[in-house]
């Protein structure tokens, strides 16, 4: 296999003069930023990336906004793997990705309603949480590894919350005191999720998961039926 470089993913398309990223591209150090730099539309996503991503920041209250400071981390860490991941080890590649983090980023509502009903999202994934009648909140969720997808989560539960506090245990595990659950709480516009191990878990691994997988984390207020 011949040594693999960026611009065996993206087009040869040098970009025009004048279409400028968020970044100094004298100063590119990952395979990402020099494929940015050298291709127009790739370096206008990556503005415009910038460019929501900052609206956001002046928008969201204080906790949301330290929360998507660390997805916008993760996200970068994403796309520079894709860009220097070996070919067929990404799922996508640096194109698609910025094109996804900018629907993102402009899909995101600032300003939520304060219940736990509605879409939740993060880079790996999101929930859907949907409210009956009696106050019983269906929760689904799903999340993978956002660069290789070596391990996928998947949840489904209802239960009602108590005040601020959702804990809601997976289908399987109805019934079952010592089963794992997920603790979901408001943090500001974000949605807060958190796993309680098993009451004889020892490993700190989530059930819902793939070995190194987790749901844990804040997800943000999307459409419902984003995707």
């Amino acid at each position: 296999m011949p040594p693999f470089s960026p611009s065996s993913l993206f087009p040869p398309q040098v970009a025009f003069a004048g279409t400028k990223p968020s970044f100094n591209c004298a100063k590119a150090d990952s395979a990402a930023e020099k494929a940015i730099c050298k291709n127009n539309g790739l370096a206008a996503s990556d503005a415009a990336i910038a460019i929501a991503y900052k609206k956001l920041q002046t928008t969201l209250d204080q906790k949301a906004a330290a929360a998507l400071a660390e997805d916008e981390r993760w996200f970068v860490s994403t796309r520079d793997a894709i860009a220097e991941a070996a070919e067929g080890m990404a799922r996508s590649d640096l194109d698609s990705i910025l094109k996804d983090r900018l629907k993102f980023l402009k899909a995101i509502n600032p300003h939520p309603p304060v219940d736990f009903a509605g879409s939740w999202h993060n880079i790996a994934g999101g929930f859907d949480i949907t409210s009956a009648p009696d106050g019983t909140l269906a929760v689904s969720g799903n999340a993978a590894h956002p660069v290789t997808g070596n391990w996928v989560c998947e949840f489904n539960g209802s239960a009602k919350p108590d005040g601020a506090t959702l804990v809601v245990k997976d289908e399987s595990d109805k019934g079952n005191d010592k089963a794992a659950a997920l603790r979901l709480t408001r943090d500001g516009g974000a949605l807060k999720v958190e796993t309680i191990p098993a009451a004889n878990a020892d490993d700190g691994t989530s059930p819902y998961c793939g070995v190194n997988g987790s749901f844990d984390g804040s997800y943000f207020s999307v459409p419902v039926g984003y995707n």
